[in-house]
């Protein structure tokens, strides 16, 4: 099992692989990965989805009701 990509698309900006989004925005979570039999999606560390090997993205939509910039991390497990 092995994660050959893992990557986001509609951003706004992009720093050494910190991606910034737009408040309100449709972005996706884009994924290659090989020999998978369970994908998840952790947001923070926690589970959000889990997905099979013949999903490979997933559309998120994050709002800053309090328009102060936040940190999310995505992690993708095999």
């Amino acid at each position: 099992m092995a994660i050959i990509d893992f990557s986001v698309n509609n951003y706004v900006e992009s720093n050494n692989g910190v991606y910034t989004v737009e408040s309100g925005r449709d972005f996706t979570l884009q994924w290659n990965v090989s020999n998978a039999q369970k994908i998840q999606l952790l947001q923070n560390g926690e589970q959000i989805e889990q997905f099979t090997n013949n999903e490979n993205s997933f559309t998120r939509n994050e709002e800053a009701w309090d328009n102060k910039e936040r940190t999310i991390e995505y992690t993708l497990v095999v």
